[in-house]
């Protein structure tokens, strides 16, 4: 889903839990709409096949979105920033924050702003001076915990790639001493086999002429066969290395993409 469909939806779900808030109708029966999405939360993450509170793929932004619904319900029908739930928004952050691009993630921080701003528009009218400090902080911390925890998905992000880039070299460097260890050691087996022999032949080379010849045409064989399977080796490792080019490119573009977006 692209990011504009997702950040329609997200707003879409921030309208829709203040107009629901605003029904009193329908806001006696928050704890019941609460345990609704919860459950409907659980079913789109079983049928993903991924557990309650996995939220670190691709795909688990929009299911994340039903979860915000479900803490906005709580939450501000419990009296919003003055609420005894509201500890539960860090939570909600914690989750938004990962699953959400960081882009994404700093917009629903400010909705969430307006959200609570509106409930106390709603309580205590014009007059937001009426606002204890306990509520005035809750709001200031929104934004503020959101820009921490994106921080810190950044700064985990950097470390991933950057240890995928190295693992990918220590791999590349086992295979080369691998092969390099394999080709010693056929060339060790291969005088060990060949040298005594052509040692006690060349005791008499006039009457071991033959043999000597055979010896030296069987030790080349094995030598230009040795050669076959290193060329053969070295054109297929192009393919090795572009895939590893690749594979770099790729991370040097997700931290780039990091670095613009913080």
């Amino acid at each position: 889903m692209s990011i504009i469909k997702q950040a329609i939806i997200m707003t879409l779900t921030v309208i829709f839990a203040y107009l629901f808030l605003q029904t009193p109708v329908l806001a006696k029966y928050s704890l019941q709409c609460f345990a609704i999405l919860c459950l409907v939360f659980w079913f789109l993450q079983k049928k993903r096949g991924k557990k309650f509170f996995y939220v670190f793929d691709e795909g688990a932004a929009t299911n994340t979105l039903v979860l915000n619904l479900a803490f906005l319900i709580l939450i501000g029908n419990s009296n919003g920033l003055s609420s005894a739930f509201f500890a539960l928004t860090f939570v909600q952050l914690f989750f938004l924050a990962l699953a959400l691009e960081n882009r994404l993630a700093i917009l629903l921080s400010l909705e969430l702003i307006l959200f609570y701003l509106g409930l106390a528009l709603n309580r205590y009218g014009l007059n937001l001076t009426a606002m204890s400090m306990t509520e005035i902080n809750n709001l200031l911390a929104i934004p503020l915990v959101m820009i921490f925890y994106l921080f810190g998905k950044v700064q985990f992000q950097r470390l991933h790639y950057k240890t995928l880039l190295l693992d990918c070299e220590k791999q590349e460097k086992l295979k080369a001493q691998a092969d390099d260890q394999a080709v010693a050691d056929f060339i060790s087996n291969l005088l060990d086999r060949h040298l005594p022999m052509l040692e006690y032949l060349l005791i008499s080379p006039e009457k071991n002429i033959v043999t000597i010849n055979a010896e030296l045409e069987l030790l080349k064989k094995n030598l230009n066969k040795l050669l076959r399977e290193i060329n053969h080796k070295d054109a297929n490792r192009p393919k090795s290395r572009e895939e590893k080019i690749l594979v770099e490119a790729e991370a040097e573009i997700l931290i780039k993409a990091i670095d613009e977006e913080t």
